[in-house]
């Protein structure tokens, strides 16, 4: 039987589970081109995607357990993820470190989309303890970025 506060979180947790699916296949992708950067940018860019995805790691962690403290079970395939998610997974072996850059660039702003998505859906549901999770999630995201497309306007692909 599913209970009004149930009914009110679906919405939510659908979102919810899109941005875990997001942030996850996100994270992969930062895993792949920390392990594969090569090149005079080696050094920063390794660091940089390590931080990232250790920081969505822990991300993807707070949103499936929100989902749970909401009654509901996260997403947990990858299967399951890549059918929700609008980030696509990069199967190249070698991608041109400047490449790399624009493209989590690009996927930041995308996985930003789906947790405004979030928000919207938390405030028709009231539920203001998702809003203000999310909002702590997005500044860091926003300052990574910045640092990132300041990197990346310098930088020469190798």
């Amino acid at each position: 039987m599913t209970t009004k506060r149930q009914a009110q979180a679906t919405p939510v947790v659908k979102t919810l589970n899109q941005a875990i699916s997001c942030a996850t296949v996100l994270a992969q992708k930062l895993r792949h081109y920390h392990w594969n950067v090569v090149g005079g940018n080696f050094f920063d860019m390794h660091e940089q995607f390590g931080f990232l995805y250790e920081l969505l790691a822990d991300n993807i962690d707070t949103f499936a357990e929100r989902v749970r403290q909401l009654g509901f079970t996260p997403v947990h395939t990858l299967a399951g993820m890549l059918q929700v998610t609008e980030i696509k997974e990069d199967p190249r072996p070698a991608v041109k470190d400047m490449e790399m850059c624009s493209i989590i660039i690009g996927d930041f702003a995308t996985l930003a989309h789906c947790l405004a998505q979030v928000v919207e859906a938390a405030k028709e549901a009231n539920d203001r303890h998702t809003c203000h999770m999310i909002d702590k999630v997005t500044g860091k995201y926003d300052k990574r970025m910045w640092f990132l497309k300041s990197f990346c306007q310098g930088g020469t692909s190798e």
